[in-house]
């Protein structure tokens, strides 16, 4: 195995590497320094040499949590996937992970979490512990034909009401772009009470740059009123299912299989390989609906490794705080679901598919 020596590089020296290498939509600093303007993070860029070549970068995530630091690529709780793999390119990936474990002992990091590329496995030694983070994916290289005949029976009569109903979809451009989503998300969000995934700072200031960023806004509308979207982004390969919200109406006339299909469509036309749902299941997984909708659309479970490296307080902190998650979502299920109970004639899965749709 190569050795290679990690170090922190200038950021421009990093977005000059990234521009002849094969990178994610969530590497780019275009992206990673708008989460930085709006999120309480600190980005650091790091590089990997062999002598004095650079052959890997990692974009390296910092986050205060009260007296703890947390360090990621990705770090949880901000808008990159977890799915998004800390190094490129993919062959160098074991060789950088022991080169980052050095720089990292050396800057007494007590935390550090990494999604590992595929197909790359490390030895886990003492104070190493690996878990897996679920994904769903739609392999776009199949026939068109293939793609509709993947999805499920129940979704292709969603997608065809929501046709027959008068539900257009078209790419959202203007100045309501933002008006709308508040609409979307206090519909999708609030009236749960949940908060909406991302704070609205952070939609506002993508919008802003939606242009570097490569961001497209997937609607649909019904008598002129949008009643659900998809913010949809994109890299060379793969186009991703970012974020999701729809109104109640949206959600009875099926606009939200309809949008997906759409989307499908277009991936398929403008070919890329890969329709990537960014994630399994809803906020912390705890909504199973999520994963069946996504999957009926043509979705298959695929998964990423996620390894970290912490001290013992940091391992029992860590369980600590998952577990109050896990509390609280627990509990905002229950409540969401005592104030908005299904009427009489839906079968639960047609509340999953249709209802909880859009709650990515």
């Amino acid at each position: 195995m190569t050795v290679l020596q990690a170090r922190e590089i200038e950021r421009s020296h990093y977005t000059e590497f990234l521009r002849q290498a094969t990178s994610g939509a969530f590497q780019p600093l275009e992206w990673l320094e708008q989460v930085e303007h709006v999120y309480p993070v600190k980005l650091f860029t790091l590089g990997y040499f062999s002598g004095d070549e650079l052959v890997a970068v990692t974009p390296l995530i910092r986050r205060r949590m009260g007296f703890f630091e947390l360090w990621g690529s990705p770090m949880r709780q901000i808008p990159v996937p977890p799915t998004t793999s800390f190094c490129i390119p993919q062959e160098k990936g074991e060789a950088a992970w022991s080169a980052l474990q050095v720089w990292a002992k050396q800057h007494g990091l007590a935390y550090l979490q990494v999604t590992l590329p595929p197909g790359v496995a490390v030895q886990l030694t003492r104070g190493l512990h690996l878990e897996s983070v679920e994904n769903i994916e739609i392999d776009l290289q199949q026939p068109i034909e293939q793609l509709w005949k993947n999805v499920s029976q129940l979704p292709k009569r969603c997608v065809r009401n929501a046709v027959r109903n008068g539900v257009k979809v078209h790419w959202k451009r203007g100045r309501g772009v933002l008006d709308d989503q508040v609409t979307l998300l206090e519909q999708t969000y609030t009236q749960q009470g949940l908060a909406p995934n991302f704070p609205l700072e952070f939609y506002r200031v993508l919008l802003e740059h939606k242009d570097q960023l490569g961001l497209r806004i997937l609607c649909a509308t019904h008598g002129g009123q949008c009643v659900a979207v998809i913010w949809v982004m994109t890299d060379s390969d793969c186009c991703y299912y970012w974020d999701a919200a729809a109104l109640d109406e949206g959600r009875k006339l099926n606009a939200n299989h309809l949008l997906v299909w759409s989307l499908i469509r277009w991936a398929k036309r403008n070919g890329f390989k890969t329709l990537d749902f960014v994630g399994a299941g809803g906020r912390a997984g705890t909504k199973p609906g999520i994963k069946r909708f996504k999957m009926s659309m043509g979705g298959v479970e695929t998964s990423r490794q996620i390894l970290f490296r912490m001290t013992p307080l940091m391992r029992l902190a860590l369980r600590g705080f998952r577990l109050m998650n896990t509390i609280k979502n627990h509990l905002a299920s229950n409540l969401s679901s005592r104030r908005k109970p299904a009427s009489e004639g839906d079968t639960p899965e047609k509340v999953s598919a249709a209802n909880e749709a859009p709650r990515a």
